[in-house]
């Protein structure tokens, strides 16, 4: 047998050419908000460039949970972008059944920290804002923890449905928009 391994095929580049999205408008979005604000809080698992194998399997996940959705739920769709203040965001889907935004994620953080877990309060960051700006004060996770609980390592897809107060949701957009003032975007 005689295996090659070859370094650089260009799927990966097309994969990550492919996931840009045509739609989205220029101009500030909440996750340049949101990632400096992880950079900062963790550095050492947010600073450098992402990696783009993770990129496409995330992007893939949500693919997949995306076309799932329009099958369940025909005619409904990714809602395209909202903004406010000048910050552009864009949730996963408007699932029509809790009456609220749906994001999906994929992390390789263990599945027994929960969704409460600080390693995961990004997500927060991103869902109370798009609450707040969809006027709602509830959201959908669908996570896949990649890792599982680290027992077994065998992925576990879990739901959350979180509802926050309107103070918390007060409080992180306030956090937001001085985030924002402080990277000069604002």
């Amino acid at each position: 047998m005689r295996i090659e391994e070859i370094a650089d095929d260009g799927i990966l580049q097309a994969l990550m050419a492919s996931m840009h999205d045509p739609n989205r408008s220029p101009g500030l979005h909440l996750s340049d908000i949101t990632g400096d604000i992880s950079k900062q809080l963790d550095p050492k698992r947010f600073s450098g460039e992402m990696n783009p194998a993770l990129l496409a399997a995330g992007n893939a996940f949500e693919t997949v949970i995306a076309r799932q959705l329009r099958l369940m739920f025909p005619g409904a769709d990714k809602p395209g972008e909202f903004s406010s203040d000048g910050i552009a965001m864009s949730p996963d889907f408007l699932n029509p059944v809790y009456g609220c935004p749906e994001e999906d994620k994929m992390t390789w953080t263990s599945g027994r920290l929960g969704l409460d877990h600080p390693k995961l309060e990004r997500y927060h960051r991103q869902g109370k804002s798009y609450c707040r700006v969809l006027g709602t004060d509830r959201i959908l996770f669908r996570v896949l923890f990649v890792n599982g609980s680290y027992d077994t390592y065998l992925p576990v897809l879990r739901t959350f449905l979180v509802t926050y107060s309107t103070r918390e949701l007060r409080e992180n957009w306030e956090m937001i928009l001085q985030h924002g003032e402080d990277m000069g975007v604002l």
